[in-house]
This record gives C-alpha cells, structure tokens and sequence, in this order.
C-alpha cells in the first residue's frame, strides 16, 4: 500500500504542471478507464454530468482518462495523449478513481468508480471544506 502510494504520488509530480494550476483553487478527481465507451464508465460520466453544480459547489475539476486520451469537466472533446493513462495506470485496472485536496494531497484512491455520494462526502469532511461551509453560512 505504501509503495503504490508512493508511486502515485510521483506520477501524479509528473501530470504536475497541469495539477499544480488547481492547488490551494479546486479539488480534484482523476477517473481512468481502459474504455470510456464501458456501460459503467458512461453511466457514471452521465451520474457526473447530472450533479455539475455539486463538482462546482465543491470547487472539484474533473479530469477522466482512456487509454489513448483524456477530458477535462463537462467537456465532450477528448484530446489525444496516451501517457498520461500510462502514468498512473501501473497494474492492469478496468477503473481507477483518484480525489485530489486542495493542498495537492491525495484523498482518496481506489481501483474502481467511488460513488459520487461517496466523493462528496469525503469532500465535505475536509477542514478546509467545513470551513468555507462555515464561511458561507455568515
């Protein structure tokens, strides 16, 4: 567990300069999938698409990933790049979901789809998320 941990920390060092924009102003969930066509990959997209205001109400940016390219948000395009899949993707996973703090820091990892209930939750136990909670009620 350390040793993965460890190496996602460093892969995630070298997708850096595109991480490195989002730190201390949005969360971040990397989602990967071998096929973005999967029936659970879509539905979850779909699941993602329908709670937009949730992600922004979060300050969460998504970036999902295949084997071959990537999105960003609620984009449709997708931009080719193979390594970026290749960079995180160390063991054979038909998914790998990955909540990134607002400090940079890894939250939450595992090989499949969290929840997206899940991700809020998380999300919303986080000190800094308590706190603009707190902040917004004033």
């Amino acid at each position: 567990m350390k040793l993965t941990t460890l190496l996602l920390f460093f892969s995630l060092i070298s997708f850096g300069q595109n991480l490195t924009k989002h730190k201390w102003q949005k969360r971040v969930l990397l989602v990967f999938t071998e096929d973005k066509n999967d029936t659970d990959f879509r539905n979850y997209v779909l699941e993602i698409d329908k709670k937009q205001h949730q992600f922004l109400e979060r300050k969460l940016i998504l970036y999902k990933f295949n084997t071959t390219s990537y999105g960003v948000n609620f984009e449709r395009e997708w931009i080719n790049s193979s390594n970026l899949y290749s960079t995180f993707i160390l063991e054979k996973t038909k998914f790998k979901t990955i909540l990134i703090g607002l400090d940079g820091a890894v939250k939450q990892t595992a090989n499949k789809l969290i929840p997206l209930d899940n991700i809020f939750t998380s999300i919303d136990g986080m000190p800094m998320r308590k706190r603009e909670l707190e902040k917004n009620k004033k």
